[in-house]
């Protein structure tokens, strides 16, 4: 019974149904005029929902599986680090260096001293003279 106290047919209920579903493909089928057409759909709508329902129990029994799979690798054999890293972050700009204090001049020589000799130097074979020429 509707709400005017009349009895509803299977038939309108359905058309009804289909009239205000937002569900994609049955107001196609109730709009199509050709019995082919609404074949068409019909086989269309009910083989998309078909690929729905087996794909949502492919997810469901992976996901149900409680699969643990931990798989590492490193895409080199070895690191190659270089022997000296030389940080160019600078904070004083040379042309300003007059302003500073002496302290503070002869520790920045020192260092541009010892990149100097760091670059003319073979670094390999004299690391220890290195080490030994900072902690001068």
């Amino acid at each position: 019974m509707d709400s005017r106290g009349k009895k509803k047919s299977f038939r309108r209920l359905c058309q009804r149904f289909a009239e205000k579903t937002s569900m994609q493909g049955v107001p196609y089928i109730n709009n199509a005029k050709l019995t082919g057409a609404k074949i068409i759909w019909t086989i269309l709508l009910v083989a998309s929902l078909a690929a729905m329902t087996y794909h949502l129990i492919f997810l469901c029994d992976q996901f149900f599986g409680y699969p643990k799979i931990t798989k590492i690798s490193l895409g080199f054999d070895e690191l190659v680090l270089p022997a000296v890293t030389i940080c160019n972050v600078n904070p004083f700009m040379k042309s300003q260096m007059d302003k500073v204090s002496k302290k503070l001049k002869k520790l920045t020589n020192s260092v541009m001293n010892f990149t100097t000799e760091v670059r003319s130097l073979d670094i390999s074979t004299n690391i220890s003279y290195y080490i030994q020429f900072a902690k001068v």
